[in-house]
């Protein structure tokens, strides 16, 4: 993994494992296919991608709740996006972002 802005230099080399911001993006995923309404996507990876990582949040403080609303949008959007191009013909995706995307 190559984390930018590390200490030293522009880039860097972390062995340690996934961001915490990939993990908690992630926790957003998969507890969306378990709690609230109808999940309005299918992540059946985010789950077992996070295995023992995944980060508590308390679903009764309305920030954690709106950033869990703001993910999911985000990544129905992103999902649309894809399927959209996919459908037009376009056979690769390069996805600039946190890691652990599904």
């Amino acid at each position: 993994m190559v984390v930018f802005g590390a200490p030293g230099g522009s880039m860097g080399s972390d062995e340690r494992g996934p961001s915490f911001t990939a993990r908690v993006v992630a926790t957003y995923r998969a507890r969306h296919q378990v709690i609230g309404d109808v999940p309005i996507f299918r992540d059946p990876f985010a789950g077992p991608l996070l295995g023992d990582d995944v980060v508590p949040l308390d679903d009764d403080n309305r920030y954690v709740v709106r950033a869990r609303h703001f993910i999911v949008a985000r990544a129905r959007a992103a999902d649309d996006l894809l399927r959209a191009a996919v459908a037009r013909g376009v056979r690769r995706c390069v996805v600039l972002g946190a890691g652990l995307d599904t």
